[in-house]
């Protein structure tokens, strides 16, 4: 059966039922004639109802989280419990590493802005250096182009037709000496020359042929070896100038491109610095906590009570911790706990009634919004009975404040016709329950029926009729087994 009747049995001395404290209580009941108390088995409607004990709070709150990246000390905290404006400053925390910090992020991007700077004019460097070398490259190109086009168009063709005249010439002139040397030597008979000058005039003659001959090998020279080599060398020429110039632009391209990641590198560093910069000059802000609307400020987080008094000046304060809460009091909602035993029985849309006793007991009607689905975590102080969260929605919560504790009555059922009798009539003897009625032979003991069962009252199924009666406490000899 359910824990919670357990407990009130063992109130009224049943959980030793077996024991000889509640017999030896019954006889001296008995032989000091005192009254035995005794409950008469009902049948009519039945309310079951769950309990459970928690605390008022909002259904929604501002929860401060600063968003500092390492544990701070906390230097300043406004009074828990103040009413707080928007943007008014609630906490500080100690700024000495942030402070530290953002220094250090200063001087980082200053040295990598000179970085970049340093880049950028490496780079302009380098296009001027790119932009020379690859003009050089295509004036050389362009020269060898005109070289080869000089020769082609120009001198082959001059120095081939002077060959041509200096052999024409030259032939001419041993033609003329021949004639001349052939006419001198008529008249050597005559006697008008003598033989020295037609030998003289012989030694003309052989001189030019000579120089027709040497004429004519040197336009053969010219046409086969010359003229093509001296193509040769400016096609050549022109092919590595060529080369040289795809060389060199290929080459530059290369240098500035590596050039252009070192700017590119040094400014993604330029971008980070600033970015680590604001953000951390973002985060010393954040050190300097504010408000973020009006309203009571409450320590720590409301789901975690137990904490709030980490929340002090001095204490530190760890990334991702709720430093404050302000609540919204428009729409508050009782938060309790329920163990493990009747969790299964609420369900939302549930009624219930919240009792708070701060405002003298007073009820407040509520409805069940939401069950956890998990128990609650645990510490060193928990339980071993676990227990799971329930939140109940109230329907008028002005004059409640988030904290209250409160008590909770949640109606899980409503029986329309049932047999019942109060919770501590029963008692649990192994797996099975037992009532002891009035009249019974010898004070024995009865075996019933038990279905569910409320605070006060539980259902019972089979083993007592309506209108029976059975005793509050075991009677005389109730260790006696029937």
């Amino acid at each position: 059966m359910k824990r919670r009747y357990w407990a009130a049995v063992a109130g009224a001395c049943a959980v030793g039922f077996l024991g000889s404290a509640c017999s030896r209580q019954g006889e001296s009941e008995r032989a000091s004639g005192k009254a035995v108390l005794t409950a008469e088995v009902k049948q009519g409607p039945l309310v079951i109802t769950v309990r459970g004990s928690g605390d008022i709070r909002a259904k929604e709150s501002n929860k401060i989280i600063p968003p500092i990246k390492k544990q701070a000390m906390i230097t300043f905290l406004v009074p828990d419990g103040t009413q707080v404006s928007s943007n008014e400053v609630v906490a500080r925390f100690n700024t000495d590493d942030i402070e530290r910090r953002v220094k250090d992020l200063e001087s980082a991007l200053l040295e990598a802005s000179n970085k970049l700077g340093n880049a950028r004019t490496d780079l302009e460097i380098q296009m001027m250096e790119n932009t020379s070398t690859v003009i050089k490259a295509e004036q050389d190109q362009s020269a060898a182009v005109m070289e080869l086009e000089k020769l082609v168009q120009g001198d082959d063709p001059m120095e081939q037709r002077n060959a041509e005249v200096k052999l024409q010439i030259a032939a001419s002139d041993a033609s003329r000496k021949q004639r001349r040397y052939e006419e001198l030597s008529g008249l050597v008979k005559e006697g008008f020359v003598t033989e020295d000058e037609v030998e003289e005039e012989r030694l003309q003659v052989e001189t030019a042929k000579l120089a027709a001959e040497t004429a004519g090998i040197e336009k053969q020279l010219l046409g086969d070896y010359s003229m093509p080599l001296r193509k040769a060398a400016a096609r050549a020429t022109l092919a590595k100038t060529t080369t040289d110039l795809d060389k060199a632009r290929k080459q530059t391209q290369a240098l500035f491109l590596n050039k252009k990641q070192a700017v590119d590198a040094a400014q993604r560093v330029v971008e980070r610095a600033a970015a680590d910069l604001d953000l951390a000059r973002e985060e010393m802000r954040a050190y300097e906590v504010r408000a973020p609307g009006e309203g009571v400020l409450m320590y720590g987080n409301p789901d975690e009570s137990w904490r709030r008094g980490e929340i002090s000046v001095g204490a530190n304060y760890y990334p991702g911790q709720v430093l404050m809460t302000i609540p919204n009091r428009a729409v508050m909602q009782a938060v309790i706990n329920i163990p493990e035993a009747d969790i299964r029985n609420i369900k939302v849309g549930q009624q219930a009634t919240v009792t708070v006793e701060a405002l003298a007991d007073r009820n407040f009607a509520g409805e069940v919004t939401k069950v956890a689905e998990v128990a609650n975590a645990g510490g060193w102080w928990s339980s071993d009975v676990k227990e799971f969260k329930v939140e109940i929605g109230l329907k008028d919560g002005k004059e409640l404040r988030p904290g209250f504790s409160c008590k909770t009555e949640i109606i899980t059922a409503t029986l329309p016709s049932a047999v019942y009798l109060p919770v501590h009539t029963a008692y649990r003897d192994g797996e099975k329950f037992y009532v002891y009625p009035v009249g019974s032979r010898d004070g024995g003991r009865t075996e019933v029926k038990v279905g569910r069962s409320s605070v006060q009252y539980v259902e019972i199924l089979d083993g007592v009729k309506p209108g029976a009666k059975v005793y509050l406490n075991p009677p005389e000899k109730s260790a006696t087994k029937p």
